[in-house]
């Protein structure tokens, strides 16, 4: 994971498609499908990792924070209810991993 990291998108690359692609890729990560899993690493993972560093003392603390919310994003995706946008509730989550 931390591998995909270092090749996420630039926080200021736009989503491909909006809300339709967002469901698709809830449902494709509520299926368990790997590819899923690693385009929500490489759309997100550096606007995560940027807040992190904020938070944290260490680059190592931040990369660790961030695969601890991307670890516990895919442990409860079926939860996600899509009531905002996926990135809103990573981030959430990303902050409760560095607190």
């Amino acid at each position: 994971m931390v591998e995909m990291l270092n090749t996420a998108r630039p926080a200021s690359s736009p989503a491909p498609d909006g809300d339709s692609s967002q469901a698709d890729l809830v449902a494709r990560l509520t299926s368990g499908d790997e590819a899923a899993g690693e385009t929500l690493v490489r759309e997100h993972g550096g606007r995560l990792l940027a807040v992190a560093r904020r938070y944290t003392r260490s680059e190592e603390d931040a990369r660790d924070a961030v695969q601890e919310a991307f670890i516990a994003a895919f442990r409860s995706i079926r939860r996600f209810q899509g009531g905002s946008a996926i990135s809103t509730w990573l981030h959430r989550i990303a902050i409760n991993a560095v607190s």
